[in-house]
């Protein structure tokens, strides 16, 4: 997934927010040993195998120079499966390989290239905002690479590495392959598409069974994955899915407050709602608009594997019910499983509660959070070129229309419809938001300076707060919900975005 296919809603939109600086999708397009241990990669870095690590956030991770990496041949990098290995390398080290024979298609204004090897029936698309590739094809079959990793790992203990790759097929859905330097496929299996981003940890000798799993954490918001290898198969041993808590839900509204009760649980919890939700609902209207979601995590601590099951009641925006994409998260049920091997489960808890308390309602952002210095979101191009440092005279009225990505130091703007429609700060510096948050800030800074998220709970990856407005437009009155958004790398600010609103009905 890069930036450049369906730009103009991607990547200012939740797909972009599951995804990376200035990411968005584009499948249509096609151009010319025996103990039990860790190990967790994803998309961004590549860590030395260990007996001994931590898989969600493994302090001894050791990172491959690049530059020490023994490269392979022209033949396997250039074939499936051995071109997934591609993932692992830099542009510079790719031609090494293969050779500066290529022809070079250049996009400044959507920022990617795309690098054509006619000796191999070989295509390469390089986003060179995140400066990661994107998608690769060989003779004309796509490999989306860009929400994937790729790990060399001892998976069958047999004292040879294998490469593991998680990526998107031509069907976008997830798939993981196991192949060998040979080029010879070991395993291969797919999964549900990863929505921007995939982090994998491997574990070996787990359990009685002696397992080697391999295990997919995805932006994907309702699926993960947990792989079993074995004999050159990989078999999912997630568990079923228990009963959604929709089906036995009772929600009963009050001002400015709902009660979510589950009969069959025991559980009543009073949910609080912020103000700035109520209030865009007409006075005295209590028929808030709800829905219920479910998301699963796999999360790796002190080398067990986890399972978490989260319903969460939602609350929509009074006259954006049909959005699927805008909802305020207000109360959950969280069940907790350890996996025991062989397929086994073993249930350990049952939690959760209201969100909010009364006393630690937010209330909500205000315009002046849409800005990065002063880059405002929403402002004409031409009034804002002077900050950004962009000069006019390099795109066209077309790019403007279209969409045009383009990044100064560490900010990247998005612009479409000549206006400046996405701002993210994704680069550590003396860049702050009005509020003061900075890359590498704790999530508790965060936490001070913009409260509970509006979308989303202290615990995850990506907080989301709204800001309301009304548009009057020539078919009716339109409202529109703008994103301002946190994602989080651990305990500490990975990056920090905001975005005009689009809808995704």
């Amino acid at each position: 997934m890069t930036g450049r296919h369906l730009l103009a809603v991607l990547f200012i939109s939740l797909t972009l927010i599951m995804a990376s600086a200035c990411g968005g999708n584009k499948q249509n397009k096609q151009p010319e040993n025996n103990k039990t241990g860790t190990t967790a990669v994803n998309n961004e870095k590549t860590p030395e195998p260990s007996g001994e690590t931590n898989g969600s956030a493994p302090e001894s991770e050791q990172v491959i120079d690049q530059q020490e990496v023994e490269l392979p041949d022209a033949a396997f990098l250039s074939t499936y499966p051995g071109v997934l290995y591609c993932m692992s390398l830099t542009l510079e080290q790719i031609f090494t390989v293969l050779g500066t024979q290529f022809e070079l298609y250049e996009n400044a204004a959507q920022g990617y290239d795309i690098y054509k090897f006619p000796e191999y029936g070989l295509v390469m698309e390089y986003d060179t905002i995140s400066e990661k590739l994107s998608t690769i094809w060989v003779n004309d079959t796509p490999y989306y690479v860009y929400s994937g990793t790729i790990k060399s790992f001892d998976i069958d203990n047999d004292g040879r590495q294998e490469e593991i790759a998680a990526y998107e097929d031509s069907n976008l859905n997830g798939r993981v392959t196991v192949f060998s330097r040979d080029g010879l496929i070991i395993a291969d299996q797919t999964t549900d598409y990863f929505g921007g981003e995939c982090r994998m940890s491997l574990m070996v000798g787990y359990g009685p069974e002696r397992e080697s799993l391999i295990i997919l954490d995805t932006n994907n918001p309702t699926e993960c994955e947990v792989f079993s290898y074995s004999n050159g198969k990989l078999i999912s041993m997630l568990p079923p899915a228990p009963a959604k808590a929709s089906n036995n839900a009772v929600v009963e509204a009050g001002e400015g407050r709902v009660t979510l009760t589950l009969p069959d649980q025991g559980i009543t919890y009073d949910c609080p709602l912020p103000e700035h939700l109520v209030k865009s609902y007409p006075d005295l209207n209590t028929d808030y608009y709800y829905q219920f979601d479910r998301r699963v995590r796999p999360v790796v601590k002190d080398n067990v594997l986890y399972l978490t099951e989260r319903d969460s009641l939602q609350i929509k925006f009074h006259d954006m019910e049909e959005d699927i994409s805008t909802y305020f998260d207000v109360a959950q049920v969280v069940r907790e499983y350890q996996y025991s091997g062989g397929g086994k489960w073993q249930h350990l808890s049952t939690k959760g509660g209201p969100k909010y308390e009364k006393n630690s309602l937010t209330s909500g952002l205000n315009a002046n959070d849409f800005r990065i210095g002063k880059i405002k979101l929403l402002s004409p191009v031409r009034e804002a070129a002077g900050e950004i440092g962009l000069d006019l005279e390099q795109y066209t009225d077309y790019d403007f229309l279209v969409g045009v990505l383009y990044r100064n130091g560490g900010v990247c703007v998005g612009i479409t419809n000549e206006i400046i429609s996405y701002i993210s700060l994704e680069k550590d510096g003396e860049i702050e938001t009005p509020r003061g948050l900075k890359i590498f800030h704790s999530k508790q800074q965060a936490m001070d300076l913009y409260g509970l998220p509006d979308r989303g709970y202290y615990e995850d990856r990506i907080w989301t707060y709204y800001l309301l407005r009304d548009e009057e437009m020539e078919f009716g009155h339109y409202r529109m919900a703008d994103t301002f958004n946190i994602e989080f790398e651990g305990d500490f600010v990975k990056k920090i975005w905001m975005s005009e609103y689009i809808s995704v009905y």
